[in-house]
């Protein structure tokens, strides 16, 4: 298993910044656990967009990607995201 290098990072929460914000094992009868969770990823720097990529992913999680503000409303606009 390869460690993340923001393993050693908590979050305010107490979990470390590589656990999961959402645990897919729970039982959540308002989310299929066979649709992952979209992440709508906005940064400028691809090195950033490509880390946290590979971080959500790792976890489960489908990512999108924007690379700038304008081009995020845009795309939520389009693709309207759907809140649980």
């Amino acid at each position: 298993m390869v460690e993340s290098p923001l393993s050693h990072i908590e979050s305010d929460s107490g979990r470390s910044a590589s656990e999961p914000a959402i645990n897919l094992d729970a039982e959540d009868p308002g989310r299929s656990l066979q649709t992952p969770a979209r992440v709508l990823v906005v940064d400028d720097v691809e090195a950033n967009r490509r880390l946290i990529a590979t971080l959500l992913t790792r976890d489960g999680y489908m990512v999108e990607f924007a690379t700038d503000g304008r081009a995020a409303v845009d795309r939520v606009m389009r693709d309207a995201p759907t809140w649980c």
